[in-house]
């Protein structure tokens, strides 16, 4: 997922301003303290390489059944179980990266294919600050609007910029976009990576407009996404990792996943929750 671009500028500038959502809502006078933390495990690595090599008219017959065998795996053969996914309401727990340190934080996101897209960013320390942020087909917004501002406010261009290619990153980490009728994919080199054997495609239309996929070898599992993605207002190549997969609802889902941007580690999710069962109200998008 995508992660640390929106909620860190925006926390950025109620920390340095000297408030924190939530603590603001509760009437406190002071934000509580951040505490020290260690850095996200993963070390500072070169940003792989993003070549996508020319869009073909079509698949490559060999990638699409790759990709196919990809999407079974996922769905126990069933992949018509990822058109759920188009509307869900999502949950994600883990550490991110902060100024300060590794802190504890928790993204609550609802989410409608393909322009509906609501996320509440949750930073737990001695208490807990959130911001929310969304879009709909009738605008985008944040709230609280800024430091003395308690209000919904109107989201600044780059912040929308973001917010959408986290849409589109969702598309992919939820698996959906992979699955959908004008995927386009052909066969990338295999490699190794963290000591598994991985098998490459390059995807084309399935969320992002390109995204490299790796995929185990052994499981059919997918390993890693790598796409051109945001952080804060700069295009950077963003890394999806997983490292442990979980079962809702007969789909297998990354569960835990390391997020990084440029090489650099931005996030790790280690808890994953999703509800595609119920309907999703639109006025979500509209207000707080």
């Amino acid at each position: 997922m995508i992660l640390r671009t929106i909620w860190g500028e925006a926390m950025r500038k109620l920390l340095l301003a000297g408030v924190l959502g939530l603590s603001l809502l509760a009437g406190c006078n002071d934000p509580p303290p951040i505490n020290e933390a260690r850095k996200i495990d993963q070390p500072n690595q070169a940003a792989p390489e993003i070549k996508a090599p020319a869009k073909p008219l079509q698949s490559d017959p060999v990638a699409a059944q790759l990709l196919k065998d990809v999407l079974n795996a996922h769905t126990t053969n069933k992949p018509e179980l990822l058109a759920k996914l188009k509307s869900c309401y999502v949950i994600r727990g883990g550490q991110m990266e902060q100024p300060t340190g590794r802190m504890r934080t928790v993204w609550k996101t609802h989410s409608v294919w393909p322009d509906r897209y609501r996320v509440t960013m949750e930073m737990h320390t001695t208490a807990v600050s959130s911001m929310t942020f969304a879009r709909s087909t009738n605008g985008a917004w944040q709230y609280p609007g800024g430091p003395d501002k308690l209000e919904k406010a109107p989201l600044a261009a780059d912040f929308l910029s973001t917010l959408t290619y986290q849409q589109k990153e969702d598309a992919l980490s939820l698996l959906f976009g992979l699955a959908e009728p004008s995927v386009v994919v052909s066969n990338g080199s295999d490699e190794v990576f963290d000591g598994q054997e991985l098998l490459n495609l390059h995807v084309w239309n399935a969320g992002p407009d390109y995204a490299l996929i790796s995929i185990d070898k052994k499981t059919k599992l997918v390993k890693r996404i790598v796409y051109t993605g945001r952080e804060t207002a700069t295009m950077v190549v963003k890394e999806l990792i997983f490292t442990a997969y979980q079962e809702i609802d007969g789909i297998k889902f990354g569960s835990k996943m390391v997020v990084k941007g440029a090489g650099r580690a931005l996030a790790e999710w280690n808890e994953l929750s999703i509800d595609s069962t119920k309907p999703i109200d639109n006025k979500l998008f509209e207000n707080p």
